[in-house]
């Protein structure tokens, strides 16, 4: 789990040393000596980003000196390298995502079919998940939270135990360009870069989920592919058609199209309808979820 904690305690000490995370403002430029250690990983620092609506400030991770300049161009041109006034720059400040797609689906290991809707809730945070799959006039949901997995018969509603879906639906939040990019900052240091084809490849592995993934990067150093090697499984997603419209603009980018696989298979293939950056989405694990997976 990451250290969500500190990012909440940070609203309200927001001059306290918490832990070894320091916590900046915007005033005076508080910054330790930015030298990346022989470790890779440089103690977390947290600064301060706008909210879109304009409704205050949010705190957020400052950039590491250990990150590759290629992982803080891609972050930038997708819009999730941000600071407010004097704080640090930061590239995390795409912390959840919310999309709504057509297209085709493979539910449950079979072939891809035709699905009337896709929504997928998304927190890079916590991190949690809710898949929603309507097909037929029904809705499969699934959701997780850190270590917990579920289904629900309702967005929200009576939940059933489903731990062992839980990883797999949290590789899925990958194959999205922010989750994708979010691997590889916080890889840090460790996060290779290389040119294959012509083209940036990054690859790197978060300290907080062990997922090895691979982020190879277009001409204008956006995500143009991701691959996930979660154990024995491997996952993969090709993003095309960069849109700015698909919500108000606030220098946000998402692809149009995703097209998802699994160990080689087709798993969707996507025309996103719906998009918002950073809206307000919860996953509580259910008390009857804790109670089983405790047991």
């Amino acid at each position: 789990m990451r250290l969500v904690s500190a990012l909440v305690l940070a609203i309200a000490c927001s001059a306290t040393t918490i832990a070894s995370a320091q916590i900046l403002g915007g005033g005076e430029d508080k910054r330790p000596d930015w030298k990346c250690p022989a470790s890779g990983y440089f103690p977390p620092v947290y600064g301060t980003v706008g909210r879109n609506g304009g409704d205050g400030l949010a705190p957020t991770e400052v950039i590491s000196p250990c990150t590759p300049d290629a992982v803080r161009k891609a972050a930038d041109v997708i819009g999730m390298a941000r600071s407010h006034g004097n704080s640090p720059l930061g590239l995390k400040s795409v912390v959840t995502a919310m999309f709504t797609a057509q297209g085709t689906y493979a539910a449950g290991g079979g072939a891809p079919t035709k699905v009337d809707h896709l929504d997928f809730h998304i927190h890079y945070g916590l991190p949690g998940a809710r898949l929603m799959v309507t097909a037929g006039g029904k809705t499969a949901i699934r959701a997780m939270n850190d270590d917990y997995g579920w289904t629900e018969a309702t967005e929200g509603g009576a939940a059933t135990p489903a731990q062992a879906q839980a990883h797999d639906l949290y590789a899925l939040t990958k194959l999205t360009p922010y989750g994708a990019m979010w691997s590889v900052i916080e890889a840090e240091g460790h996060t290779q870069v290389s040119t294959v084809g012509g083209k940036t490849v990054l690859r790197g592995t978060s300290p907080y989920d062990g997922l090895d993934v691979t982020v190879t990067l277009d001409a204008q150093s956006r995500p143009e592919s991701v691959k996930v090697v979660d154990g024995q499984t491997t996952y993969g997603a090709t993003f095309s058609n960069y849109r700015a419209d698909l919500e108000p603009d606030y220098l946000f980018r998402f692809p149009k199209r995703l097209v998802w696989t699994k160990d080689g298979k087709p798993l969707a293939d996507l025309n996103v309808t719906f998009y918002r950056t950073n809206p307000y989405v919860v996953f509580p694990v259910p008390a009857a979820i804790k109670q089983a997976a405790n047991r």
